[in-house]
Order: C-alpha cells, then structure tokens, then sequence
C-alpha cells in the first residue's frame, strides 16, 4: 500500500513522505522525534521510522485519523494513555 501523501489528523497532524509505502505484513513507526525513537530502539531499521509530527497527544487520550491522498477516513484509532506520559510513537501495521 502507497501511504504517499497520507495524513495522521486530529491530536497532530503528519503527513507520509511521497515514496512511503508498507507491504504485507510490515510496520512503520510514526515517531515524535526520529533521532530519539532510534536511539532509544537501535534493533528497528531507519527504513521503517518516520517522523516527526507536529502538535500534542493528550494525558487523557484522543482520537488520530488516517487519510489517504483523496482526504478519505482509511481508520481511526482511539487511545487511552497510562497517567505517567502520552506514547511518543505510534505503529502502523497492515491497513
């Protein structure tokens, strides 16, 4: 799946470079800050990180939409964070 031009909206917004793009079974990190994310995680390839977004993910939890190239809802996720941090990272797997 292409995910050129794809967005992550709501809590922050990102946009997936052009080129970017997930085969069967793989996973792609969505880190706030790349650097940080591979050195905190040295075993995950650089190929498979991508960041870094702009805006805030709330204590208290929200709601980030992915959408594709045409602004179509492609799936939605919701989460609850834990009351030390919100994540700083997201994965995204098989659409």
């Amino acid at each position: 799946v292409s995910l050129s031009n794809w967005q992550l909206t709501r809590g922050l917004q990102f946009t997936f470079p052009n080129g970017t793009a997930l085969g069967p079974g793989q996973e792609l990190v969505v880190a706030a800050d790349v650097g940080k994310f591979l050195a905190s995680h040295p075993t995950v390839g650089s190929e498979r990180v991508v960041g870094s977004w702009l805006g805030t993910l709330g204590n208290n939890g929200n709601t980030l939409e992915v959408i594709d190239a045409a602004s179509n809802v492609v799936t939605s996720v919701r989460y609850a964070s834990l009351p030390s941090q919100p994540p700083n990272h997201w994965s995204i797997g098989p659409l």
